[in-house]
């Protein structure tokens, strides 16, 4: 099984395959495959264009189809949705906003961010379950918190002194889930 994922503006395509090693009856078919294109009218709404073949699934009585499909996608507010949907790419140059990661022990990282005349600065990611998190300044002015972080890629916002989340400027940005984007950060 595999899928391809990419986003262009509105535009986010989806393809994917994939192949049954072995089947009860041979003269089924063994492999599958979709594809689907999403446009995004608003940050919650798209209309999906799709295509494919599925697999028969005999423990559910489905049989081997064909499909082509049109429908609406809308998204619900929750309470992480919420905030997450107000992410924007927004970088003055006043802001500054590099944000690196060092390792500490085990797996405790601290997240340093260099904010030039902060008051505050918070942080949220997919590692603070998108809560909102204050970060405390340190004397030499890095804006600093510790917290066991896995290793691998993940997604992160920053908002200075209570303006509009924004993703950190020394970082790529990926469409997070909501039409918006983030920072991809990648921890060792």
């Amino acid at each position: 099984m595999a899928y391809w994922k990419h986003r262009t503006g509105p535009v986010e395509l989806l393809v994917g395959s994939g192949m049954r090693l072995t089947d009860a009856r041979p003269s089924a078919p063994l492999s599958w495959g979709s594809a689907s294109a999403a446009v995004w009218l608003a940050p919650r709404a798209a209309i999906v264009f799709a295509a494919g073949r599925a697999l028969e699934d005999v423990a559910r009585a489905v049989p081997s189809v064909r499909y082509v499909a049109v429908s609406l996608r809308l998204g619900l507010p929750s309470a992480s949705a919420t905030t997450i949907d107000r992410i924007q790419r927004v970088v003055r140059d006043d802001d500054g906003g590099s944000l690196a990661v060092r390792v500490g022990s085990d797996s405790i990282r601290l997240v340093s961010i260099r904010v030039r005349s902060a008051t505050s600065v918070e942080l949220m990611a997919d590692f603070t379950d998108w809560e909102p998190v204050a970060l405390t300044q340190e004397p030499n002015g890095a804006w600093t918190l510790q917290r066991a972080i896995p290793s691998g890629p993940h997604r992160v916002a920053l908002r200075v002194n209570g303006g509009e989340w924004i993703a950190p400027p020394n970082l790529p940005r990926v469409s997070d889930d909501f039409g918006g984007q983030v920072g991809l950060l990648v921890v060792p």
